[in-house]
């Protein structure tokens, strides 16, 4: 477990230099819900979890039918906040009850768009560049790591922070070897810059950030599994 993992994730959840901490949610489990190929939206429906749901996920029709009571939506992807995608935001203000989540240097422009209640969170790579492009690089002050992944990044530092003891993960299975997410029909395109950036540390990221939150919930005594 890193040693400062727990100080680090009250650091990106408290939100203490906007005056804004996010309400906890007062639940013991909770389901985390990716925007892999595998989801089934179904699956997601009958449960009855508090569910975290994250960036795109509103682009699919169906998923626009979730209108629960229990949806905490985590936005990180730059391209929701651009003054072009105000139809995403019309589709957030549609759903019944809804609690967003933004990185702080959205967090001013989210809450004139979303009319629910919405918190920012510190999403590391606002804390300088915590990787190079061949490894993972531990920033000294903060020793925290970016995976570039909200899942890793915002939706489970929130669960833990909120005192979480049981964590369902599931459409946890999306990388960039030529997939697609659940809800779209384009295939990310390889060859880019930035796809091959995101392919060499891709994997390698996400299988630490694995190790590092279960080697957390061992020691904490908080079950983490994959539906």
């Amino acid at each position: 477990m890193h040693p400062i993992l727990s100080s680090t994730l009250r650091y990106i959840c408290h939100g203490a230099f906007l005056h804004r901490r996010p309400k906890k949610i007062h639940s013991q489990k909770v389901l985390l819900i990716g925007n892999g190929p595998s989801l089934n939206l179904d699956f997601v429906r009958e449960s009855d979890l508090p569910k975290f749901v994250c960036n795109h996920f509103f682009s699919s029709p169906d998923a626009r039918k979730l209108n629960d009571t229990k949806l905490h939506h985590f936005a990180s992807d730059p391209r929701l906040f651009a003054l072009s995608n105000q139809s995403y935001f019309d589709f957030l203000n549609e759903v019944k009850s809804l609690t967003c989540y933004v990185p702080t240097r959205y967090y001013n422009f989210a809450k004139t768009k979303i009319r629910h209640h919405v918190y920012p969170i510190f999403y590391p790579s606002e804390l300088g560049r915590l990787f190079n492009r061949n490894s993972i690089v531990l920033d000294p002050k903060y020793g925290y790591p970016s995976f570039d992944s909200v899942m890793f990044d915002m939706m489970m530092p929130f669960a833990l922070y909120c005192g979480v003891k049981h964590i369902e993960m599931t459409g946890v299975d999306f990388d960039y070897s030529g997939q697609k997410h659940f809800y779209c029909e384009r295939v990310i395109e390889s060859g880019s810059r930035d796809n091959e950036y995101l392919n060499s540390t891709w994997k390698s990221n996400i299988t630490y950030a694995e190790n590092l939150f279960s080697s957390y919930a061992e020691n904490n005594n908080i079950v983490i599994e994959k539906k």
